[in-house]
Formats: structure tokens, sequence, C-alpha cells
């Protein structure tokens, strides 16, 4: 039996509880009512449903509110929007095939490969494994976050190959050392901010965003120093200013930390604050004038065998004297308690010793703490300057780690182009290549991308009318793609197969309008069917399409020969190497169709490939 769900409040109602996050910035409820209509857009019917769902049902759950009033609201502090529009969606089957992440440490594969077993850690042996040498907990966490949910944009991606390449650059050598041992000591200061607001810190907490601070300030000088110019740091590199700077004095110029150890508490240094210090020369010399007073309290009572004057923080200053001594012969003794072996008296000496020096030690972490109050407000004023400033550094960090894992197995950088393809010569997987013993054997990858727009294309017969309806539709801006039951035409081949009349080399191919649709029809169908990828340059092949008016295909060199060849292969091969011969020999002009005349007749009966290689090795077989 299913579970019933409860019911979306509707809009006026969520509305009505989105506006009361704005309560405390309107005068009225009619101006909370203006302001949410201006921060939030009211059209979006199912976003303002979901929000208010959200809200109520935070209410209904009591959340952080759960030992306040009944009539309380949750808090809600901000919200944040999240972007998916640019990630990639994967399942935890593709990363499982993918090895992106170790699924059971104590069972991976052993690496057999001896030249890198000492390289990775056989409980990591994934790719995440390989790759995560950062030497921060921030960068561990931030490439965990890359590889987990990985984007398409590529500018995102342009700028990290970026800095992988620029880290990865052997002339860069020093910087990558240097940033190794600046990005060590950082820390992950979001817990750190949250106990700061808190007033909970402790001085390891302290100690730790000291010296995060400190080394994220020498990050900041490399920024500005003109030698670490990247792209993927220009959003933080303003981060990196004065306000940096000031938290890292004044903390500083502000703690002791070899004092705080001793203490376990954060002190102040000396010469600070003159009431301070004079606190803390007062509390040094507290031992000497006990000692006196002990003295002068041993003569005044008979010189007692044992008489010693103590202080207690919160208490105040007590005299000891031996458990048999009989107190109350003197009338300005006051019996406090007894520990069994000694008893602990006020006397008046002891009275007036709170009275001129008073509670010393409490007095001093008093006043530390004020002062610490303080720089706590100051850090929490610069808390978004120094949680960005741990983002870049982690970020850095990631760059490197990737830099150094490409260096160490002769990784090299990809090239990123819009056209769905993908085309990669001697590509290896890095955990495949890590499990054999011998050297792997690469393999090269040709493949275009498989998505459906909803274009119902059968093996057999294409919908012409659907398929001209929807051209008529998409403006020049939309990515044009064909899908069939089993693949997909990306929009680079779709503007050379959907486009027969424009011209190949100065003279039209089909000018009748049922022809061109027959035809447009069988290359359509044909390249579904077949591989008309493989061995094709894309770019060459958008670059032929694009040319109206194409000078003859050998007059501009072999730059313009293989324009030319993967433009025709792309568009004509599978129709068959029969029709594609004979609108090979209708394209050619000048010396290229004279010398295809002469093809040999053992080259007649092979491919359209082979016809071509045996003109351009006639073109161009004497250069």
């Amino acid at each position: 039996m299913g579970m019933r769900l409860p019911m979306t409040p509707d809009c006026d109602r969520a509305l009505v509880r989105i506006a009361e996050l704005f309560e405390s910035e309107a005068l009225s409820e009619c101006e909370a009512g203006l302001i949410t209509r201006f921060r939030i857009d009211t059209g979006s019917a199912n976003m303002v449903r979901a929000l208010g769902a959200l809200l109520h049902h935070m209410d209904s759950a009591r959340v952080g509110v759960e030992f306040l009033l009944p009539t309380a609201r949750t808090p809600v502090t901000a919200i944040k929007t999240m972007m998916v529009q640019e990630m990639v969606e994967m399942d935890a089957m593709t990363f499982r095939a993918l090895g992106i992440f170790a699924v059971d440490p104590g069972t991976d594969t052993t690496v057999r490969n001896v030249e890198h077993a000492k390289l990775i850690n056989k409980d990591r042996f994934s790719l995440f494994g390989i790759c995560c040498r950062c030497r921060s907990a921030p960068g561990k966490r931030m490439l965990r976050k890359w590889f987990s949910r990985p984007t398409r944009d590529s500018t995102v991606l342009q700028n990290r190959h970026d800095a992988v390449a620029f880290l990865a650059n052997d002339e860069n050598k020093d910087i990558g050392v240097y940033l190794q041992r600046v990005l060590k000591p950082v820390r992950s200061l979001k817990t750190t901010m949250k106990r700061l607001r808190a007033s909970s810190m402790k001085i390891n907490d302290w100690i730790g965003l000291h010296s995060s601070v400190h080394h994220l300030r020498e990050l900041g000088h490399l920024l500005h120093s003109g030698r670490f110019r990247l792209k993927i740091m220009a959003e933080f590199k303003p981060f990196f200013d004065d306000r940096l700077e000031e938290v890292k004095t004044i903390m500083e110029a502000l703690i002791d930390y070899d004092e705080s150890r001793v203490e376990n508490r954060m002190v102040v240094r000396v010469g600070l604050d003159a009431d301070v210090d004079q606190m803390k020369a007062t509390y040094r010399s507290l031992p000497d004038n006990l000692t006196r007073a002990a003295k002068n309290e041993a003569v005044r009572l008979g010189s007692p065998s044992s008489c010693a004057v103590g202080y207690v923080p919160m208490v105040g200053y007590l005299l000891q004297l031996p458990a048999h001594f009989d107190y109350q012969q003197y009338d300005d003794l006051e019996f406090l308690y007894e520990d069994g072996q000694s008893l602990h008296v006020k006397s008046d000496m002891m009275r007036r010793l709170d009275e001129e020096i008073g509670d010393i030690k409490m007095q001093i972490i008093d006043r530390e703490t004020t002062i610490m109050l303080r720089l706590e407000r100051l850090l929490i004023s610069r808390s978004r300057v120094i949680i960005t400033c741990v983002r870049a550094a982690a970020v850095i960090d990631c760059c490197l780690s990737l830099a150094t894992t490409a260096n160490m197995f002769g990784w090299c950088r990809p090239t990123i182009v819009e056209e769905a393809v993908i085309q990669a010569k001697g590509v290896v997987h890095p955990l495949a290549q890590l499990t054999v013993a011998s050297n792997f054997v690469a393999n090269p990858i040709e493949m275009a991308e498989i998505r459906n727009n909803g274009y119902n294309i059968d093996e057999e017969e294409i919908d012409l009318n659907l398929l001209m309806d929807e051209e008529e539709k998409m403006d020049e801006s939309t990515p044009r793609v064909l899908t069939t039951a089993n693949s997909t035409l990306s929009d680079a081949a779709a503007e050379i197969l959907l486009n027969p009349n424009e011209r190949v080399s100065g003279k039209g191919i089909l000018h009748d309008r049922e022809a061109a649709n027959a035809e447009k029809r069988a290359r359509a169908a044909a390249f579904f069917l077949s591989a008309s990828y493989r061995g094709v340059d894309i770019a060459n092949a958008r670059k032929w399409r694009s040319e109206k008016e194409d000078p003859e295909p050998i007059s501009g060199g072999r730059e313009a020969w293989n324009v030319f060849r993967d433009g025709f292969l792309l568009r004509y091969e599978h129709m068959g190497d029969a029709t594609a011969k004979q609108l090979l020999i209708e394209s050619l002009t000048g010396r290229a169709k004279i010398e295809y005349k002469g093809l040999p007749d053992d080259y007649k009966k092979k491919s359209i490939r082979d016809c071509l290689s045996w003109l351009e090795e006639r073109c161009f077989g004497e250069q």
C-alpha cells in the first residue's frame, strides 16, 4: 500500500509564509508582501509552492525551535541558490564502472605494475585515490567535490586545465614547491568560525586559525607578485588584500601563543594593555607578598609548627594552620574548612589582602576575555574574507595535486571543443594501466554524443514533415540533433547533412526540392546506421560546410585538401561507395578532376576513402 504524501500548499498560502521571512525589514504586512514580490519570482508557481512547502515542513518539524514556544517560527537566516544546469548527472553504477571512488577498499584490485606499486595506497585504489595528493584538508574536500559533482561548463574546465598545465610545467617547479609548503598548514575554518560565533574557541582553534591566516597571507603575496596569473584565481584575488593582512597582524600582536598553551586559554601579550600588565606584575610578585604575610602571622600566633598563606581563585587568601591548632582563642580567626591535615581560616590580614590585592587571577582573566571578545567581533566581520581565501587555497591545492599526478603518470591535456564528439588517441584507463604487469596497449576513441530530443526516426524511414516543421521552429542559436531509436546526429553533422543545396565546389549538387527531400531522408537514415564519424575531423567538416564558394581542393595545399576530404566523407560516405564516387567527380574541379579521371581500375573497386587517398598521393606526393 503506497504512502500518501501531504498536500502542497497553494501559491497564496506559500506567499504568506515566504513574506514572513521579510517582516523584520518591513514596516507593515503590505510592505512585507511587496518586498517578497521584488525578491521572489511569483510567476514561477512550482518554485513558490516548493519553497512554501519546505518552510511549512520546517515549522511542523520545529527545526531549530524545539525548546521555544509553539508559536515560534523556524529561523531562516539565508537562502542559497544552487545551479545544476552545468552539472553532469551520473548514477552510482557509472561511478563504480569508471572506478572514480573505491567501493570496498579492503578488496580492491592489487597494483601489479611494479613501476607504480609504490605510488598508490592499495586502500584507495581509485581515480580519486591516485589523483588526491592535496596537502591541505580543504583541498582534499574540494577535489572530492570535483570528482563527485563534475561540471560540463567549458569555461570552468578550461580555467582548471590552464592552472594544471601551468603547475605541471617544469619552469614553474619552484612555485609548486613553494605552494606545497604554504598550503599544508591551511585548515578548513568553517567549524572554527561557528565556534567563534558561539564564543567557544579552544586554544588549538586559535592556533590553527592564526597558522591558516598566516599562510594565506603568503599565498596572497604570490598571487599579487605577477608570477601566478591564472583566470581560475581571478575571482579570489580581490580577497587577498589589506583585510587579511590586518587580521594576521592583530592576531600576532594580541595573542601570546606560548603562554596560552601553558594556561590552556588565550593570553594577551605583554605591553598591549597597561592595566593587564600591572595586574600580571602583581600576580607574579604574589609569592613574595604571601611569604611575608605568613611570617607575620606565625609571629602573631606564637610561631605554630606549620603556618602558610595561600591564594585560591574565587575564594581569596587563606591562612593554613596545623589541624590541632586551637583557633578559637583568637577572635579574628574565622574557620572555613579542614582537609584532615590542616585548618584553613580567615584572619584580619587575609581580609586586608582581599581588599588590597583582590582576586587578581580572575581580574586578569576577565580583562583578557574582554579583549578577546573584541578580537572575535573583528574576526566575525572578516569571516567571509577568510573563508573565501581558504576556498582559493583549496582550488590551488586541487590543481597542484592534479598537476603532480599528470607529471607522474605522463598524462597530457585534452582539447575541449564545442562539438559533441570525442576524438582521442592512445587512450588508457589509469586503473587498468596500473593493474597489468606489462605495458598497457593504448586504444583510440572516436565517438559522438547520444541523446534524445524527441525526434523519432526509425531505421527505414524518417518523418520528414516532422523534421521540416521542427527545423522551421529552430533559430540559429538552437543546437539541432536528429535522433533515431539507437543513435544521434549531433549539431556538427546536422549542419552538414541537413543542407544538401549548399554549394560544395562552386556548382550545385541538387536543385529540385523533391530530390533534396529524398536525399535528405536517405542521408540521415543511412548516417544513423553507419559509423560515419570514424576517422573524420569534425572541425574540418564544419569549416568545409561553412565555405559557400570552395576553391579547387588542391589549390590551397594540404590544409585545404584535408578540409575538403573530411567534409566530403562526413556528408557523402554513408550513401555508399558508388554514389559517393559519382558525387566526387561532380565536386572536383581543375587539376584534381583531371587526376581523378586517371583512377586505376583496381582502385575503382575500392572504397571512397581509398580513392581519396590515391588522389591525395597523386596531387601532393611530389611535395
